[in-house]
C-alpha cells in the first residue's frame, strides 16, 4: 500500500512540473490539491513491516533532497520525519517492552531523525566545538574528506584544512561564531585547472535553546557549477 501511494505521489509531482512549465494554471491548482492528501496518506499509514517503514523514511529523505534549496520545505519535511520516527519508536516500545523504550528515549529518537535529515542533504554539514574539533559530520562532509563520519569525531579541523587556511580565514570566523555571531561568505580557488567556489555559513551551536554556545554549525555548499551572479552579494 505504501509503495503504491509513493508511486502515485511522484507521478503527480511529475505532472505538476510539466503543468507548471507549460503554464497550465488550472492543472497546477488541481494537481497541487491532489498531492497534499497523498503526502498525508503516505505518512499516516502505520506499518508493522520494517521494509514498508523504510520506504516511508526513504520517501521523506527523497523529498528533502528534492527541495534542498527551499529552507522552509526542508524544515517541514524534517518535522514530518521526526514525527514519523517518534511514532514508530513509541509503537516499538509498546510492543517490545520497557527495555526497548529505554533504548529509544526522547533524545535518541530526536538524534535518529536529525541524522536522517542531515545525511539526506547534498551540502556538507559539520559541528565544530570551541576547541576546533569535530563533534558531528554528515555523510556528504565525511565523504568529501575521504573518511567515515565517526572517524572525524574529536579530530582537529587543522588536520583537514591545513594550518595556513585555518589561521588565515577559518579560525577568525569560528571565534566570532563562538561569541554569538554568524558568518556567510564565498571562497574561490583554482584546483586542477578548475575554479572551485564554495559558500560557507556558520551559526552558533547550543545543546538546547538558551544554553551556552558550545560550538558552531558549518554548512558548505558547492557553487562551482553556478554562474557567479546567482550568489554574488
Amino acid at each position: 500500500m505504501v509503495k503504491s501511494l509513493i508511486d502515485s505521489f511522484w507521478h503527480k509531482q511529475e505532472e505538476l512540473c510539466r503543468a507548471t512549465a507549460a503554464g497550465a494554471e488550472a492543472d497546477v491548482v488541481r494537481l497541487d490539491s491532489e498531492i497534499q492528501p497523498l503526502l498525508n496518506a503516505i505518512l499516516e499509514v502505520r506499518c508493522s513491516d520494517p521494509c514498508a517503514r523504510s520506504l516511508q523514511m526513504v520517501f521523506l529523505a527523497d523529498l528533502i533532497r528534492a527541495h534542498a534549496q527551499d529552507a522552509s520545505l526542508v524544515i517541514d519535511h524534517a518535522d514530518r520525519l521526526e514525527q514519523l520516527v517518534r511514532r514508530d519508536a513509541v509503537t516499538d516500545s509498546r510492543s517490545s517492552g520497557a527495555g526497548r523504550s529505554e533504548r529509544v528515549g526522547e533524545g535518541g529518537v530526536e538524534q535518529i531523525g536529525i541524522d536522517l535529515v542531515l545525511d539526506a542533504l547534498p551540502d556538507r554539514v559539520a559541528i565544530i566545538t570551541c576547541d576546533y574539533r569535530y563533534l558531528y559530520s554528515n555523510a556528504a562532509n565525511a565523504r568529501h574528506l575521504g573518511v567515515k563520519p565517526l572517524q572525524l569525531i574529536g579530530r582537529h579541523l587543522v588536520e583537514f584544512v591545513g594550518e595556513t587556511l585555518f589561521a588565515d580565514r577559518i579560525r577568525g570566523h569560528l571565534d566570532k561564531c563562538f561569541l554569538g555571531e554568524t558568518a556567510d561568505y564565498v571562497t574561490t580557488r583554482e584546483f586542477q585547472g578548475r575554479m572551485i567556489r564554495r559558500r560557507c555559513r556558520m551559526i552558533p551551536f547550543r545543546h538546547a535553546h538558551g544554553s551556552p554556545i558550545v560550538g558552531a554549525v558549518i554548512l558548505l555548499q558547492d557553487l562551482s557549477d553556478l554562474p557567479a551572479v546567482l550568489y554574488a552579494a
